[in-house]
Parts: structure tokens; sequence; C-alpha cells
């Protein structure tokens, strides 16, 4: 914890990976540190939509366990990825920042986290976006006003 996550949270995609199969870090402490750094985050940043953070954990740890024995998923083995809210995540609503798609969970995963899934990587957040997609600043009124974190009275832009 501490100052050991600042540095994790920090790194490279490439550089955790790496990490990862050097044995230098697990994919339970990476993904600790960026659920814990999430979490942190969204107090003042406003910026997840929903959080996955157990299955995430629990994943981590299975991840972590086939890579001792030799058994790698894919090229994002272990690597936590956070998914946009429109996105559709089995279990999660997709909402689009539209209060007409809330508590309506994705019976399925999309294609695209099928394929991070299948690459071995962990969705633990899902993340805030301009209503519709349409407008130039991540607002919606189910999730709020994301914060931009340079300037906290701008939001950060779209969602892209």
């Amino acid at each position: 914890e501490g100052k050991d996550e600042d540095a994790i949270v920090r790194l490279s995609a490439t550089q955790l990976l790496e990490k990862m199969e050097s044995g230098e870090l697990t994919s339970l402490q990476i993904t600790v540190a960026f659920c814990r750094r999430a979490l942190k985050l969204q107090t003042t940043l406003f910026c997840l939509a929903e959080t996955n953070i157990e299955e995430a954990i629990a994943l981590a740890r299975k991840l972590d366990q086939e890579r001792k024995e030799g058994k790698i998923r894919g090229p994002l083995h272990g690597l936590p990825v956070s998914i946009k809210d429109q996105i559709d995540m089995k279990g999660f609503d997709s909402t689009c920042g539209t209060s007409v798609r809330c508590f309506r969970p994705a019976k399925e995963d999309s294609l695209l986290v099928k394929i991070l899934k299948d690459a071995g990587a962990i969705p633990f957040v899902r993340t805030n976006i301009p209503q519709s997609l349409f407008l130039p600043e991540s607002v919606n009124d189910i999730w709020g006003a994301a914060k931009n974190p340079h300037d906290l009275s701008r939001t950060p832009g779209g969602s892209s």
C-alpha cells in the first residue's frame, strides 16, 4: 500500500505485463493498486459508473495461479482494464448516461469485453461517459459530471 501502489499505477501496460512475466509483481498486487486508486479518485473526479472489484480481485488470484502453472490466457494476462459505461458487460447496466437504460443489466459480455477477457484482461471498473456519447464533456444525470484531474472546475472532455 502507499508508495508501492503509487509506483504501480504509474507504470505503462507494457511495463506491468513485463513485471508480471518476470515475477516482480503479481496480477493481484496490480489489480488491488488500481482498484484502490480508482476508488480514491472517484471521491473527487466522479470518473466511475460502476465497480467490479470483488470479481476482479478473485480473477487476479486465479490468473496468478494459472501463471504459476504455466498457463497464460493471452497477451493481457492479469492486466486490469476499465470498460466504458456504454459497452455491455454481463450483469451491469450499459446506460450511455441515460436513465431509460438503468436497471437493465446486460445478459452477456459484448464482443470487446469477450476479446479482452480471452486475452487475459481483468475488467475492474466501468467509467463515466457523456450522456448518449453526444456531449463534449463527461456529464450525465446518472453518474454526474466527471472532473478533470488537472482542473476540477472542468470536465475531462468527451468520451474518447
